[in-house]
């Protein structure tokens, strides 16, 4: 439970750093927003659930394509903490939120924006 709320904490420490520096590169021109919603659970008085749906999350492959970078630039983001891992099972997933602000942070970056 502690690495999980660990990894959580971290994606969205990330999504909040890359928000900034968007918000920065921004400031003046139109407004930026990210928004990230998940299921809404019932529960237990003491319980936590941390889950994300399908639609929510993405592959290593969809990523690598969606960032235009090489797989072992990805892997090295996720080894970093860049990026927050997912695993269904024996599948890994990564959240389609951290993968798309990081696209953006990417191109702002580069001058692409």
């Amino acid at each position: 439970m502690k690495k999980i709320m660990t990894q959580l904490l971290l994606s969205i420490h990330n999504i909040e750093k890359m928000m900034e520096g968007i918000q920065q590169y921004c400031a003046g021109k139109a407004e930026a927003v990210c928004r990230l919603e998940s299921d809404k659970t019932d529960l237990r008085p003491g319980e936590q659930v941390i889950s994300y749906r399908e639609d929510e999350l993405m592959t290593v492959k969809e990523a690598v394509a969606e960032l235009r970078i090489s797989r072992w630039k990805l892997d090295d983001m996720r080894d970093r903490g860049q990026l927050t891992t997912v695993y269904r099972g024996t599948r890994v997933r990564l959240i389609k939120a951290e993968v798309e602000a990081a696209k953006v942070w990417y191109s702002v970056a580069k001058g692409k924006i």
